[in-house]
């Protein structure tokens, strides 16, 4: 009996981001393999792009534990509903999304992720807390203090 899509991601978040089994990207990311919607906005293409975005997180946080909330097969296709939980500079950072994933033959073959990156960055310190609101507000950074936003 072949495993259900959401037991693959299962399986990849807990090996690869929790375990920090890079080698286990070879075996579970399709050579043709395509990841959407992660940072740097190119879509990265097989293991070893894959592989430069993890070796990039692991550069970045001192631990990555993700947590499947939830899941969704129909097909070939499912949706996981994650938390992560990032180790950095001696506090966690937390961040909320998941990814639309096509698994074909145990292997991943198009992952869209859909993570809250802003929170991410406002809990590292990266961002202002109201850098939203801002931008939002069509609000050019140099434009307008901090403080005036506050209101």
């Amino acid at each position: 009996m072949s495993q259900r899509p959401s037991d693959v991601m299962r399986a990849w978040f807990e090996r690869v981001w929790c375990n920090n089994d890079h080698d286990c990207i070879d075996e579970m990311f399709a050579d043709d393999g395509i990841a959407t919607g992660l940072p740097g906005g190119d879509a990265l293409q097989g293991p070893d792009g894959f592989r430069s975005f993890f070796h990039g997180m692991n550069a970045t946080f001192d631990s990555i534990h993700v947590e499947v909330l939830d899941a969704v097969d129909e097909g070939e296709r499912c949706y996981t509903r994650c938390r992560a939980t990032l180790g950095f500079q001696n506090r966690s950072v937390s961040l909320e999304g998941g990814c639309l994933s096509t698994v074909r033959d145990g292997k991943i073959v198009h992952s869209h992720n859909c993570w809250d990156f802003m929170a991410m960055m406002q809990a590292m310190g990266a961002l202002q807390d109201n850098a939203f609101r801002r931008a939002a507000m069509g609000v050019r950074f140099e434009e307008c203090p901090p403080e005036a936003m506050e209101e």
